[in-house]
């Protein structure tokens, strides 16, 4: 798709009140090695470790994506990553968020993924849009709202310690 000026820019293919899963306009990897969602939080955390909770579900959201692009028969091997090293660079600030790269087979079948070393130094063409449609309405059927009720992690609050030395708090 083309957003203003001609520049292509991301597709939403699910959305929740959480969470939000597209697939860039220009992926991380060449469509011989594979495809490239992303599954983020609306309002990210700067790292997965400032929001354990967030990033379990986020988590469990980016596999079940990966179960559903299996059945699509888009790829039938995943790697999940939420590395965010982009976002320590000049100018830029990091976001939590996860990559899930389908990986197809092939010369680099069983091989760590091939990464750009920096934006802008890539471009692959994107998921093709009918790929985008199937996916898109596959994961509207998949992912119900009951999926968080099965996946969120729930917490006591009474249990969580206000500072890194204070015990829980426990009833009396």
């Amino acid at each position: 798709m083309s957003g203003r000026n001609g520049v292509r820019r991301d597709w939403t293919l699910w959305a929740d009140g959480r969470f939000v899963v597209t697939t860039p306009a220009v992926p991380h990897l060449p469509p011989e090695e594979g495809c490239h969602v992303l599954v983020a939080p609306h309002a990210p955390p700067p790292h997965a470790w400032a929001d354990p909770d967030l990033t379990a579900a986020a988590f469990g959201l980016a596999a079940r994506v990966c179960g559903v692009m299996e059945r699509l028969e888009l790829a039938p091997w995943f790697n999940l990553q939420a590395n965010g090293n982009w976002g320590l660079l000049p100018g830029k600030s990091p976001h939590f968020h996860i990559h899930v790269y389908g990986r197809r087979r092939g010369s680099t079948w069983g091989q760590p993924v091939q990464l750009p070393l920096a934006p802008g130094t890539f471009v692959y063409p994107p998921l093709p849009e009918a790929d985008h449609v199937r996916l898109a309405a596959a994961l509207a059927e998949s992912l119900s709202d009951s999926w968080a009720d099965r996946y969120a992690c729930h917490v006591d609050d009474a249990q969580i310690p206000t500072a890194l030395n204070d015990p829980p708090h426990r009833d009396a």
